[in-house]
């Protein structure tokens, strides 16, 4: 293996490289330039490179005709004003009050164009699809909009992705080859290239030497000391994401040097593992984290005065805001929690109001965010990331001639967000020279990436290896599916393939026996699925051990800092003897969870809401159930006698809020109705009590809680509980 990688580097190095390195997804740039220079070598702009920018050097002024996402949106929206666009779509035009519709128009489709290699193939897998799944009007207006959406670039003298591979394809068929500044390619594939990239590479092969290496071959079936010809993997199971990420931690200090860790790239999983690691002084050595833009509170922060006007201030963005920029100013905090308020007129957003006006030019709004930046005082990353994306916005919109034309200030935050969301992250300036390394499933295994390495599976759900059906407003599932079957398009099946791949990759190179850690309940409190079962099915790997370990003692403190608690539940004692009913459902969920909120008196401290609470709202109804049962009333009196006895909200003065909410009370005691004459007439079961308090004494405990009702029926009592939640019971 490592003479192998010795080789490729030796090609790629120099000044003028004998091959040039092409990556597709699922590796990482910066990983293979660390190995070249880790082996001494220098190397030259054109030796890493990406299929799409080959395909640019062959298509002169492709970089200043390519359109960008926005660009792309702005156009559609602004053909789409045109009547006879309008009429010739009527199924697509259903929907254009859908919000961000332009941008799932345009999403759909940029992803179908990949999946075929011209106009000619299109036109086949339309006939074909007619043929064996029948005609659809969404699905042929489709059609007719990728052949409006061709045209259109051609007249503009515009390229997105599919038509630059297109235009690459010709130019190669035109002799352009010369253009490409190498003539040899090595090609490290991972996943299954979609069609028109495939094509395009075909083409090029004919060109130029290309070899290809997949990631599954940078392993061969490695060998587990004591188990001959078999790969073993042990498994530990922690009571929480937390637990696994303290105790996982414990472990790999011991000799972090040897030790990988490899995550499912989930933001809580992200969320769980880098507190920690901070928290205990460890370098967590990750090439680029793709999670962080979307998830950093630095960007979440400099957008948070954007989000606030462009909203019309929400309460709880007013809050965020507050706590933000002035945690002192509990009086303001207080006023907005317990009363409306009006910005304007109120100095502390007035200033808000001229900064983010209500239409704004991308000048403008680039202006006004660099100034919340500096208020906040955030790292200057924050200011790179978002100039980054306010150019690229910019220079798109320049293409079609409108980066001067001002826009409503919610569509803009709204398309930044949205940007931000999808953006590369940036490289870290400086790299840890020591630290635990840290990578993805989904990512491909490079050569000497795990020298004399023991491998952790860290959050990897059993979600991983089975995706989710594809669809889209396009194509359907069953669409995508015809397709694959008949014209080895990617599909499920292949997605699911690439995900057990890549775990076998993982653990092939683990030079030890690799340790997969899962966990029993999320933050919620909800049990997960086991990973036992999909391990399982691997026949190429062997469960070798299995260990439950106990919840964490550092978990507590990190959740109450400034508690003082017991270090081990085993140790605490307490003087309480009775408890509520919910308490057992707690326990049956999460004994955790119940030590918590029951024992330590947890709560989280909620902002009210425009929405009655559950605990209200469930009250209520089961008043009006128990009025409609007894006194044989109609739903509407029902209602009104259970308002007067029950709780009410502040809030429900408003006489607006007030409708609304008698509304959907009545429909769901109409509906209980009827389900209670269809249940009884199918039973033959009298109700024999409602609402009837309950008593469990075990152990010197009691446990207290009320029946909601109980039937009594030939064979004996039934009891009823009341759900108004459409979610099943936890407990």
């Amino acid at each position: 293996m490592q003479e192998r990688l010795q080789q490729i580097i030796q090609r790629i190095s120099g000044l003028e490289p004998e091959a040039t390195l092409i990556l597709f997804p699922g590796f990482v740039r910066e990983e293979w330039k660390s190995l070249c220079f880790e082996s001494g070598k220098a190397i030259t702009g054109h030796a890493i490179l990406n299929p799409k920018q080959i395909a640019q050097f062959l298509v002169p002024d492709s970089e200043s005709q390519m359109l960008e996402r926005g660009a792309r949106v702005e156009m559609l929206r602004e053909n789409f004003k045109a009547p006879e666009l309008r009429s010739a779509l009527p199924k697509l035009m259903e929907h254009r009050f859908r919000p961000k519709f332009f941008e799932s128009l345009d999403r759909a489709l940029q992803k179908g164009r990949e999946l075929f290699v011209h106009d000619e193939e299109a036109r086949i897998f339309e006939e074909r699809l007619n043929e064996k799944n029948g005609p659809d009007e969404r699905r042929s207006e489709f059609f007719g909009l990728n052949r409006f959406w061709d045209r259109l670039l051609e007249l503009r003298d515009f390229k997105d992705e599919a038509a630059l591979f297109e235009a690459a394809v010709r130019a190669l068929r035109e002799g352009g080859a010369s253009r490409i500044p190498f003539q040899k390619a090595i090609c490290l594939t991972h996943f299954r290239l979609s069609p028109r990239v495939q094509h395009f590479f075909e083409e090029l092969s004919r060109n130029l030497e290309v070899e290809w290496i997949h990631s599954s071959e940078f392993f061969g079936d490695a060998k587990e000391e004591g188990a001959p010809g078999t790969l073993l993997v042990s498994r530990k199971k922690t009571h929480s994401l937390e637990d696994g990420a303290h105790h996982l931690l414990d472990q790999v200090l011991s000799d972090p040097d040897h030790e990988v860790v490899v995550i499912e790239d989930q933001s809580e999983v992200r969320r769980t593992l880098e507190p920690v690691a901070r928290e205990r002084g460890v370098n967590l050595q990750d090439a680029r984290d793709p999670t962080l833009i979307s998830h950093s509170e630095e960007i979440k922060t400099a957008l948070l005065e954007l989000d606030l006007v462009s909203r019309n201030f929400p309460r709880d963005l007013a809050l965020a805001w507050i706590s933000a920029k002035d945690p002192d100013r509990g009086d303001l905090r207080r006023r907005i929690i317990e009363s409306n308020f009006e910005p304007k007129g109120n100095p502390v957003f007035e200033s808000l109001l001229r900064r983010y006006r209500k239409r704004m030019t991308l000048d403008e709004l680039r202006t006004a965010l660099l100034e919340s930046i500096l208020d906040f005082k955030l790292p200057p990353w924050v200011s790179k990331v978002i100039e980054a994306q306010m150019d690229e916005w910019v220079r798109g919109l320049q293409q079609l001639g409108t980066e001067k034309r001002g826009r409503p200030l919610r569509l803009l935050s709204r398309e930044l967000s949205d940007r931000l969301k999808t953006a590369a992250p940036p490289v870290p300036p400086v790299r840890h020279e020591a630290g635990l390394r840290l990578y993805r499933v989904d990512q491909a295994v490079s050569f000497g990436l795990l020298p004399d390495s023991r491998v952790h599976f860290f959050g990897v759900s059993p979600a991983f290896f089975e995706p989710k059906e594809e669809s889209t407003e396009w194509l359907s599932g069953r669409d995508l599916e015809t397709l694959s079957f008949e014209f080895g398009l990617p599909d499920r099946r292949s997605r699911r393939e690439t995900a057990r791949k890549s775990l076998l990759s993982w653990i092939r190179g683990s030079s030890r026996s690799p340790v997969f850690w899962e966990y029993e309940y999320d933050e919620n409190g909800t049990e997960v699925e086991s990973s036992l079962l999909f391990l399982s099915g691997f026949s190429e790997f062997g469960i070798s051990s299995e260990e439950t370990l106990p919840v964490h003692p550092d978990v507590l403190c990190s959740l109450v800092s400034g508690l003082s608690a017991p270090r081990t539940v085993a140790e605490v004692g307490f003087q309480e003897r009775e408890f509520p009913m919910g308490f057992l459902n707690s326990l049956g969920n999460c004994p955790f969870t119940a030590y918590a909120q029951h024992i330590l008196k947890l709560y989280d401290e909620r902002d009210p809401d425009f929405e009655v609470s559950s605990d209200v709202y469930g009250n209520l109804l089961h008043a009006a159930i128990e009025i409609l049962l007894l006194s044989k009333t109609d739903t509407e009196k029902a209602f009104q006698e259970a308002w007067e006895k029950t709780r009410k909200p502040a809030w429900l003065k408003n006489e607006r809020l007030f409708r609304s909410m008698r509304a959907r009370a009545l429909e769901i005691l109409k509906t209980f109705l009827a389900s209670e004459s269809e249940y009884r007439a199918r039973s033959g079961a009298e109700p024999k009590l409602q609402e009837a308090d309950i008593e469990l004494v075990r152990e010197g405990i009691t446990f207290k809680g009320r029946l909601d009702r109980v039937d009594q029926h030939a064979d004996g009592l039934v009891v009823l509980g009341y759900k108004t939640s459409s979610e099943p019971p936890s407990g």
